[in-house]
């Protein structure tokens, strides 16, 4: 059977041949143009994967060095023991500053009636 499909060839005619062969040629030429589009979109994905990767890692480096700064300062209660007595003395102050206020208000009432008295 095989021989008897092989003598039996058939041919085509096209109309405009040279129209086909242009279509043909700038179809493969677009789908070349958009293997490389993908080739170049996998390029970027691995790289970006790459990244991800070194900055994850880098992460958790910074993750540790900031757990051994913890480590290496002065806990928090320390600081918290310390902040009420430097508040206190601010609260000290300014007091004193009220009262330095009130005594130069009034003396500039005393000077604004001396200056009406005149």
């Amino acid at each position: 059977m095989e021989k008897e499909n092989q003598k039996e060839v058939f041919y085509v005619g096209l109309n405009n041949p040279k129209e086909i062969r242009k279509s043909v040629l700038e179809s493969t030429r677009d789908i070349i143009q958009v293997i490389k589009t993908q080739d170049s979109l996998k390029q970027i994905r691995t790289k970006k994967y790459v990244l991800i990767e070194e900055l994850k890692n880098q992460m958790v480096q910074i993750d540790n060095l900031m757990n051994r700064l913890k480590r290496a300062l002065p806990s928090s209660r320390e600081k918290e023991q310390t902040s009420p007595s430097i508040s206190n003395k601010r609260r000290i102050e300014a007091p004193r500053k009220i009262k330095d206020i009130d005594k130069l208000e009034a003396e500039l009432a005393d000077i604004e009636a001396k200056l009406g008295e005149l």
